[in-house]
């Protein structure tokens, strides 16, 4: 063999591992992200490479597989020579809006100035405990675009509003205003940054997040303008390759998307297409913020897929809240809890995907360590309290069903439709909430089976952000006998109608693996 043809040969050679490992990979993965400033809104104590370790030890042990770090969103969080990072200008007067931000740059300064790289920190400690580093930066943050020079945004996007998707636009709606990637200047704006993560960090994948934020282009062009994102995608392949050729073992490249194919094309992102050509390793569908997709189309995702789609991983991935109906209809965005992550799961795994990828979950750290410590694999879950919830489709584009059920009035029947897992097990129950106090006794019925007995609860609400709080659903949990369920989609909740008119904001049904003592307290 020539000596000028081993390069290509080699090239070849990885590209042919990194297929076998994606096929390799096709067992069930569970992953956490991390997002470019959770860490270092914590305590200054905590910048050490100690504590970065023992952060990585808490979600060791085999039930998290794969750990995606976001070392930009907007700024990076790095010492980074292509972008400024998230501490520069932290110390000139004025100028920039540091607001909430300055925790976070001040504690990456911290790292930064010790010689403490927090990702190369993680990366070295994930291998030692056995889960998969991978990076996932943000393609078009846009966060606080309604402010006036917000100091987590970059010079280039603030002197760029000609390359914006809406120039001029400043308002509640960041994603309005974010970066345009039709125009060359903003792909090779944000490949720099690309290629520097990936020159400087040795991971196993490289993760696209075109979900923080969602739009790429004028909404209103934005279905016609994906071959300006075929562009960008296929550019970072071609560097992935070369750096996985240069680095002797596979690395994967991954996309975070919307939750259904029409989706993802109304945002300008030929998913199918990236598959087909063998660009992208894994495929995250994923909401964007408000609540859990329980109804995504995984036929429809693989047959986008083509030829690739038994090779192509499928991941649903969810954020850390949950709503039954949106926020201008009077809805509240809860926390999630691990009930609700056991509930997602099981459907998920039951539609089909190859994944459970949990978006923003370290904020919620109680949360989190449940999901370390007990598991959301198939095998982890009959032994748990699993919610599956009336929800709806957040981020229904591009014509997709947004299956919103919630919420109604009582004074007439209503039904709602509910799905669980493959193969539901456990003590059945039926939770209904109004809004309103007082009085609430309808009749209710599980796949016209009649509740057995019933007890009054109020709803613990932990809403997010500002919206909503101190806002209570009142609740009335309902028992029924375990064989009233069915596994998959069209369990029927019916309601009667009650004298009393109240507003019924919340559905949900639960299985558990015994009775607690706490329900039997409050059931006696």
């Amino acid at each position: 063999m020539g000596k000028s043809a081993f390069p290509k040969f080699s090239s070849m050679l990885v590209a042919a591992a990194a297929s076998l490992a994606t096929f390799a990979a096709k067992q069930r993965v569970v992953v956490v992200n991390e997002d470019n400033d959770h860490y270092f809104k914590q305590d200054s104590s905590l910048m050490t490479e100690e504590a970065l370790n023992a952060y990585i030890d808490k979600m060791a042990g085999g039930k998290v597989t794969h750990f995606f770090m976001c070392p930009s969103g907007q700024r990076p969080s790095y010492g980074s020579k292509v972008w400024e990072p998230i501490w520069t200008g932290l110390d000139e007067p004025g100028g920039l809006n540091h607001g909430e931000y300055t925790t976070w740059a001040k504690n990456a300064k911290i790292l930064f100035d010790k010689g403490i790289d927090p990702y190369h920190v993680w990366i070295k400690r994930c291998r030692e405990r056995g889960m998969s580093p991978w990076l996932s930066p943000r393609m078009n943050d846009a966060h606080n675009a309604d402010q006036k020079n917000p100091f987590r945004s970059t010079k280039f996007w603030r002197e760029h509003d000609e390359l914006h998707c809406e120039p001029g636009f400043r308002g509640g709606d960041s994603a309005r205003a974010t970066l345009n990637f039709a125009h060359d200047a903003v792909q090779d704006y944000t490949f720099a940054l690309v290629k520097e993560q990936l020159d400087r960090y040795d991971i196993d994948g490289y993760e696209l997040d075109f979900m923080r934020f969602c739009d790429h282009f004028p909404r209103n062009v934005a279905a016609q303008s994906s071959h300006h994102l075929d562009r960008f995608v296929k550019r970072v392949r071609d560097y992935v390759e070369k750096k996985a050729a240069e680095r002797g073992h596979p690395v994967l490249l991954g996309v975070r998307v919307a939750p259904t194919p029409a989706g993802a094309r109304a945002k300008g992102c030929d998913v199918g297409k990236w598959a087909r050509e063998g660009w992208v390793d894994w495929v995250c569908a994923s909401t964007y913020w408000e609540t859990p997709d329980y109804n995504m189309p995984v036929g429809e995702w693989r047959e986008w897929f083509g030829k690739k789609a038994d090779s192509v991983m499928l991941l649903a991935g969810t954020d850390h809240g949950l709503a039954s109906t949106r926020w201008n209809q009077g809805g509240i965005r809860l926390d999630m809890e691990m009930k609700y992550y056991a509930g997602f799961a099981d459907v998920e795994w039951g539609n089909g995907v190859d994944g459970i990828y949990l978006f923003n979950i370290p904020y919620l750290g109680a949360e989190l360590e449940k999901v370390c410590r007990r598991g959301l694999f198939p095998q982890d879950l009959a032994g748990q309290l699993r919610a599956y919830p009336v929800s709806y489709r957040s981020d229904a584009w591009g014509g997709s069903p947004d299956d919103l059920q919630l919420s109604r009035e009582s004074d007439k029947p209503n039904e709602f439709k509910v799905r669980l897992g493959a193969n539901p097990s456990g003590r059945v129950s039926v939770v209904l909430g109004t809004r309103e106090a007082g009085e609430f006794r309808p009749e209710v019925t599980l796949n016209g089976v009649a509740a057995t007995g019933s007890c009054v609860t109020v709803m613990e609400i932990r809403p997010t952000g500002v919206v909503h709080k101190g806002v209570d659903y009142y609740c009335r949990r309902y028992h029924f006998p375990s064989d009233a369920v069915h596994g998959g989609e069209g369990n029927i909740v019916r309601v009667g109608p009650t004298d009393k008119v109240k507003t019924i904001v919340w559905c949900e049904i639960d299985l558990e693996p015994e009775i607690s003592a706490l329900a039997g307290r409050l059931c006696q």
